[in-house]
C-alpha cells in the first residue's frame, strides 16, 4: 500500500504520519460537525478510501474516540475487471491482513469502471533537501509539464501559486487542483538565485510516484 502512495523518497515512517494525520483530521471534522447545532440529530456520510475505514480502523475508530456513537462502514469489491485493465499497473497490490473479522459492515460488489482523466501532473521526482526548505528536484521527466516550464534537476521548489511547498503533500495537493489548460506560477531557487517559472498544464499520463 505504501508503494501505491509514495512520491520521491518518502519513507514509510513519514507515510504513516501523513496517513494518520489525514485520518485524525477527517475524524476531528466529523466529530465537530456531529457535536455542533448544525449536526444535531443528523447522519453524516463520509466518503473515503477503503483502507481509511476498513475493519473499523482509521476514521471510524477515531471518530468514536472523540464522540462515542454508532456507525456503519460500506466498502466495495470489484468482481468484473477487463483483461486489459488487469495487465495495466493501475490496481494496488495489497496483502490484506488476516483479521478474524469482516472488513466492512456492508460490501457492494461492483464492476471496475475507469473515470474520465481530468487531472494533470507536473512530472518531477523530488526529496526534502538537507536544509528542510522547499523540495529538491532530483529528476525531470522528459516531455512533462515540468520540462516544458524549464525545471531542472537541482532546482529547489519553494512555492506554487504563492503557497509554500513545505513538504511533498503541499505539491501533490496543489497539482491535484489543476486541470489541462490551467496555469501556475512556480517560484524556485536555482544555484542560489530566485527564479519564477510559469507552468502551462497539459494532460499527462500517470507515472508511479511522480506528481
Amino acid at each position: 500500500m505504501f508503494a501505491g502512495h509514495s512520491h520521491g523518497t518518502l519513507h514509510s515512517e513519514g507515510f504513516l504520519r501523513v496517513q494518520t494525520l489525514w485520518d485524525e483530521t477527517m475524524a476531528e471534522s466529523a466529530a465537530r460537525y456531529l457535536a455542533s447545532p448544525a449536526g444535531k440529530d443528523r447522519h453524516l456520510l463520509i466518503v473515503a478510501g477503503g483502507n481509511h475505514i476498513s475493519y473499523g480502523f482509521g476514521i471510524p475508530r477515531r471518530v468514536f474516540r472523540r464522540l462515542p456513537t454508532s456507525y456503519l462502514t460500506i466498502g466495495g469489491e470489484e468482481i468484473v475487471v477487463s483483461a486489459e485493465k488487469k495487465e495495466e499497473p493501475q490496481m494496488m497490490d495489497v496483502d490484506l491482513p488476516g483479521f478474524p473479522m469482516v472488513p466492512y459492515d456492508f460490501l457492494a460488489f461492483i464492476a471496475y469502471e475507469e473515470l474520465p482523466k481530468t487531472g494533470v501532473l507536473l512530472g518531477v521526482a523530488y526529496e526534502p533537501p538537507p536544509s528542510g526548505r522547499g523540495l529538491l528536484v532530483k529528476e525531470v521527466i522528459a516531455g512533462s509539464n515540468a520540462e516544458r516550464a524549464g525545471l531542472q534537476p537541482g532546482d529547489l521548489l519553494l512555492t506554487l501559486d504563492g503557497e509554500a511547498l513545505s513538504d511533498g503533500y503541499d505539491l501533490v495537493y496543489g497539482i491535484k487542483q489543476k486541470q489541462a489548460g490551467d496555469r501556475s506560477s512556480l517560484q524556485i531557487e536555482r544555484q542560489g538565485k530566485p527564479l519564477t517559472l510559469e507552468v502551462v498544464f497539459q494532460a499527462s499520463e500517470p507515472r508511479q510516484g511522480k506528481p
